[in-house]
Parts: C-alpha cells; sequence; structure tokens
C-alpha cells in the first residue's frame, strides 16, 4: 500500500510493517519549493501516481519555483560563485569566521592608505 502526505517540508518515506504483505510506504511528498534556510540545497519534486498501478509512484518530476535558500561557508565562497548562481528572490546566508573578518579588516585599511 502506499500513502502519500504533505506538512513536513523535506521529502522523505516511512515504511510500516515488517512483512512485504503488511508494509505500508508513507511517503512525504515535501514542499513545492524551499521556505525557510533549513531547506537550503533541497531539491523538490512532483510525484505523478497513477490510480490504475495502486497509486504507485510512476515519475518523479523535479521543479525549480520560488526563491532557493543558500547556505555559504565563508565570503570567498559568495564572492567566487557569483551572481549567475542566484535570482532575483533568493536568500543567501554567509558564515564568516573571525580570521576572515580580520583579514577583511586589514584590506580595506590598506585600501584606504594607498
Amino acid at each position: 500500500k502506499h500513502v502519500y502526505s504533505g506538512h513536513f517540508h523535506k521529502p522523505h518515506m516511512v515504511h510500516t510493517g515488517k512483512k512485504s504483505s503488511n508494509c505500508i510506504s508513507i511517503r512525504y511528498v515535501g514542499s513545492p519549493y524551499q521556505t525557510s534556510f533549513s531547506e537550503a540545497g533541497q531539491a523538490k519534486s512532483l510525484l505523478l501516481v497513477d490510480s490504475r498501478k495502486h497509486w504507485q509512484c510512476i515519475e518523479e518530476i523535479p521543479i525549480d519555483i520560488g526563491p532557493r535558500y543558500h547556505r555559504l561557508s565563508s565570503m570567498h565562497r559568495f564572492l567566487d560563485s557569483g551572481s549567475a548562481n542566484f535570482r532575483q528572490g533568493d536568500k543567501v546566508a554567509v558564515t564568516v569566521c573571525q580570521q576572515e573578518v580580520d583579514e577583511m579588516r586589514i584590506r580595506a585599511e590598506t585600501d584606504e592608505t594607498t
């Protein structure tokens, strides 16, 4: 048996029962687009199910709609990624370590004196 459900934003499956005759697969489809930074990097999709095949999923169709969320581990990665990776409405969080902050501060002070 197949059960499809929503609410959970991250797509995943849960199997119940030990024997294949009693096994029920519950598939949480996930949200159709990223809604927060907790979904950064998650691929989204639509499921095509066939009622003639006992509601079995026959195709997973990737979709890429709405704003995306990106987490980057340094300012260098942000600058190296370029704006081509981002589209209007995307949200970006950059984690900057203290060493990187110090390097930027020194670079800015050097630029001011030259």
